[in-house]
């Protein structure tokens, strides 16, 4: 069952049933036993989605919030660099396939066989990582489950997601395009929190379907340009090992110039997503909300 609300139960039941759910397949996924990379990013994705309805909570879960969500984040940073050594040959393919006459096909055999080779490294340490992260999950599940069914109310939702799309808003690189990696991470942190949040609201109305669908490619665009910021990152701390200097220097040329392309495009599309102010986003999430019912004991809230 996708991320969506239904509208046949209140929403404190609503939001308690998928942070349930992604809870439970980011354990299972992640105690499968698999060691590629498919089961740890299902459990990174779920995770994600539990901790944006934390933040969409934000106020409402008061203490809480910083309790379970550092908790979850903790979990998420057991697995991130598992996932990031797969994404490495993933973004490099990519790259090639779309620079092809610029890089040798020795130099595209170079890279990416010490990339599979980086890959092999982080993965022995995957079955401790991966056992880490889930004794993380299984002391949370039920405290996180049972915060979020006492803190879920219409006005908390309306809340949260005004304050959520703020923060995006807030964090559009002002800078532009000489902003650094790590003002364009930020800012595809927030903007996938509003994703994520907006999508709950998808099955029963259009203009929450159209904004998520916006969100999602200029996320995209956002999670590209963070993943070649990682491989160049990975490059350059021990260039040595993907080639001669001439051949590393075409592929950080190539991943300059495919980042540019990636940062004009999300900023156009920022631009016209955060053109009105949150309070606007406030009256349309109204609306969106109202079909849903009232939380139990939490009327004055609705």
């Amino acid at each position: 069952m996708a991320f969506r609300l239904e509208g046949r139960r209140p929403i404190d039941r609503e939001l308690q049933r998928l942070v349930r759910k992604d809870l439970d397949q980011a354990i299972e996924a992640l105690t499968a036993g698999a060691t590629d990379g498919g089961g740890i990013h299902d459990a990174r994705k779920r995770l994600k989605k539990v901790r944006a309805v934390l933040r969409l909570l934000h106020d409402a879960l008061g203490p809480d919030y910083d309790t379970h969500n550092s908790a979850l984040r903790e979990a998420a940073h057991r697995l991130s660099t598992l996932r990031d050594a797969e994404v490495l040959r993933e973004t490099f393919t990519a790259l090639h396939g779309r620079y092809a006459s610029v890089m040798s096909r020795t130099a595209i055999r170079r890279i990416d066989a010490e990339l599979e080779r980086h890959a092999r490294r982080e993965q022995r340490q995957a079955a401790q990582l991966r056992s880490e992260a889930v004794r993380i999950l299984e002391m949370q599940r039920d405290e996180v489950i049972e915060a979020v069914d006492s803190a879920g109310s219409r006005g908390a939702v309306r809340d949260g997601l005004e304050r959520s799309y703020r923060r995006a808003r807030r964090a559009v690189p002002g800078a532009g395009l000489d902003a650094g990696p790590a003002d364009f991470h930020l800012w595809r942190r927030r903007v996938k929190d509003v994703w994520y949040q907006v999508s709950l609201f998808e099955r029963s109305r259009r203009d929450a379907r159209d904004m998520a669908a916006a969100l999602k490619g200029l996320e995209q665009a956002l999670g590209d340009d963070h993943n070649l910021a990682v491989l160049r990152d990975t490059m350059t701390a021990a260039p040595k090992r993907y080639g001669d200097a001439e051949s590393v220097a075409v592929v950080l040329g190539c991943i300059t110039r495919r980042q540019r392309a990636l940062r004009l495009r999300a900023l156009d599309m920022g631009a016209r997503l955060f053109a009105q102010p949150p309070k606007r986003l406030r009256r349309r999430a109204r609306g969106w909300i109202h079909i849903l019912k009232v939380s139990r004991g939490q009327v004055r809230n609705a």
